[in-house]
């Protein structure tokens, strides 16, 4: 959380950046609501508990995945910290 907190303050406008932060911190937390009502319902929902624990640790798997692979693909903090504040990407920055 440390490290996210860093590199969205870096990338942020000053006037954006309490709103961003605010922002990240809401994902940690609903993340920490969403978790035991997720994993809870898909152990209840399979077989067994080893194979639901198996579909509920697959499922996490899946999730870091297919984000860690959209943020390479989208974060460019390069890019970002030229953005002006307030302003959208222009057609040099894409």
């Amino acid at each position: 959380m440390t490290v996210a907190q860093t590199a969205c303050a870096r990338i942020t406008p000053a006037p954006q950046r309490g709103v961003v932060l605010g922002a990240l911190a809401f994902v940690y937390a609903l993340a920490g609501v969403l978790s035991p009502l997720t994993v809870g319902r898909v152990v209840d929902t399979a077989a067994s508990v080893d194979a639901g624990y198996r579909a509920a640790f697959l499922l996490t798997a899946a999730l870091l995945a297919v984000t860690g692979l959209l943020a390479v693909w989208r974060l460019r903090p390069e890019r970002d910290g030229r953005r002006p504040a307030g302003g959208a990407p222009s057609l040099s920055d894409t």
